[in-house]
């Protein structure tokens, strides 16, 4: 049986029983002091009568401020500095890092802090959008590797360790391999075996371990990244466990990491005024799951297995599971990710998701065309689970007498994502831009990262060549009523491309302009120094 990271030995015990952020916190708040520092409301004295009657004064007791009892985040001495490092010895890490930002800047600061401008990474296509973001900042040349695409339930695996050893072969030079382990759906590469393989060419693995802050504590869940050998890994500690909402830990092995590197790259993207009510409920979450996480995963396994048994008995609707799913072998799978493929009773994900919301008061992760997520923890009661399963056979019942009124008709599956970019997604994200119109963009250079959300897998990213059936995707998801992050356009009708492709290295294009909505902004190029960060 694998260790798991919640040990029974009294030393470890008694060690992680303490919180002494979350103490110091609960302290300053009851001392009641005078406050002349920020916040401005003052202990809560001036929020809005009715948003304080429902919080409670007491929450609005513990948005501090950087003071001497409380130490700094951005220059840990003191309760911040002890809190991280139980963290980081109950994680398994080196080094822990706690942010406030969620794990979109763990990713961020992963990529600057590790790689100089024009390093090459290797990278699976389903990154989160936050990944692109953090290539654009550190300005690194991505070279994607696809995960197999399971068409029947229209979703991504993960990568697998032959895949990425070849891309090792065929790119000797990158820097490193990111992977985002596990997926939106739950779905975990091998990071055991990739983290061998990178490791004997030398090179570095970052893992985007977003949702998996639970993973470890277990052993009937995956080992978590830092258990599995990567160099460093980013986990939302709110995403499962009860961190509050962007409250996230990032963690680092010493070795290829400079975690003096990860420091300064923190001091420059992270927030100088931290929510103190988030980093103690981290230092709280890293308490529980230590001490309780198996009894609590326990909990947790046993209500996504009631959830899965019920469901099941549900006729038209079709469980995930990675035993009947293509590109599956090697991988490991997160049961508390319910997946369930809807289209059997003649509905879209959108549509049930919907429905269970505005019908049943049931609130879904997630949906697209063909599939709804919900997410299982600890937290959950049997009610909750009894309320869901309740809406999801009413809205199969009635969807089989054809009583509802379908709120969208087009089923669409997800087009294949390009594997490369014409330029560099910084020097594109930086270009002159120009907006066409959504059905005119064939053809041109992406300016802009478009996602739909959840769940943050980039449909474009800068620097690709738009083609026909990503423009229809798009079009097929905003019909829907998908959210989609990053269009210059709210209406999300136009795109912003590359004005002057030949002025990146491309060959020039005659490329009309959209007079109405000409979208021209003055962005000069610069570049980060890297050795600010790298030392």
């Amino acid at each position: 049986m694998k260790e798991l990271l919640c040990r029974s030995d009294p030393a470890f015990r008694r060690a992680q029983a303490k919180t002494p952020l979350l103490d110091a916190v609960i302290s300053y708040a009851k001392a009641k002091k005078v406050s002349f520092h920020t916040p401005g409301h003052k202990h809560g004295a001036g929020i809005l009568p009715a948003y304080r009657s429902f919080a409670s004064r007491r929450a609005f007791r513990m948005d501090l401020t950087l003071l001497p009892e409380l130490d700094s985040l951005a220059h840990p001495v003191g309760v911040i500095r002890d809190a991280q490092e139980l963290a980081a010895k109950a994680f398994g890490a080196d080094h822990t890092y706690f942010l406030v930002q969620g794990s979109t800047v763990g990713n961020q600061v992963m990529l600057l802090a590790t790689c100089r401008p024009g390093d090459t990474m290797i990278l699976p296509r389903n990154i989160h959008k936050s990944v692109v973001a953090g290539l654009t900042l550190a300005g690194v040349q991505p070279v994607f590797v696809r995960p197999p695409h399971d068409k029947k339930h229209n979703l991504f695996t993960n990568l697998s360790a032959a895949q990425v050893e070849q891309a090792l072969a065929d790119y000797p030079h990158a820097r490193g391999v990111m992977v985002t382990s596990p997926t939106y759906h739950g779905l975990s590469s091998d990071i055991s075996a990739i983290a061998h393989a990178v490791h004997r060419s030398d090179k570095l693995l970052l893992v985007d371990e977003a949702h998996g802050p639970h993973f470890g504590f277990h052993p009937k869940l995956p080992s978590s990244a830092m258990q599995a050998g990567a160099d460093a890994c980013v986990q939302s500690t709110h995403k499962i466990v009860s961190g509050m909402t962007q409250a996230s830990m990032l963690h680092v092995r010493q070795g290829r990491v400079d975690h003096v590197a990860i420091r300064r790259a923190l001091t420059t993207l992270q927030t100088t005024s931290p929510s103190y009510l988030l980093l103690a409920s981290l230092d709280a979450a890293r308490k529980q799951l230590a001490l309780n996480g198996k009894r609590m995963m326990d909990r947790a396994l046993s209500n996504a297995a009631v959830l899965r048994e019920e469901i099941g008995k549900i006729a038209g609707l079709e469980l995930l599971e990675p035993t009947a799913m293509q590109g599956t072998e090697g991988l490991s799978f997160d049961p508390l990710k319910v997946t369930i493929k809807v289209t059997g009773i003649g509905l879209s994900g959108f549509e049930v998701s919907q429905l269970l919301d505005e019908e049943h008061d049931v609130g879904a992760e997630y949906a697209d065309f063909s599939n709804v997520l919900l997410i299982v923890s600890y937290a959950n009661s049997r009610d909750d689970l009894r309320r869901v399963v309740k809406g999801l056979a009413k809205i199969a019942a009635e969807s089989q007498k054809k009583k509802l009124r379908y709120l969208s008709e087009r089923r669409v599956r997800m087009p294949e994502l390009s594997e490369t970019t014409e330029i560099l997604p910084r020097e594109a994200a930086f270009a002159e831009k120009r907006i066409v119109a959504l059905d005119r963009a064939e053809g041109q250079i992406a300016a802009e990262t478009i996602t739909p959300y959840p769940p943050g897998i980039p449909v474009l990213i800068p620097g690709e060549r738009i083609r026909a059936e990503v423009v229809e995707y798009l079009q097929a998801l905003a019909a829907a009523g998908t959210r989609i992050n990053g269009y210059s356009d709210p209406e999300a009708q136009y795109l912003a491309v590359v004005a002057r492709p030949e002025e990146a290295g491309l060959p020039g294009d005659a490329l009309p302009r959209e007079a109405a909505r000409a979208f021209r902004p003055k962005v000069g190029r610069y570049y980060f120094t890297q050795r600010v960060f790298r030392g």
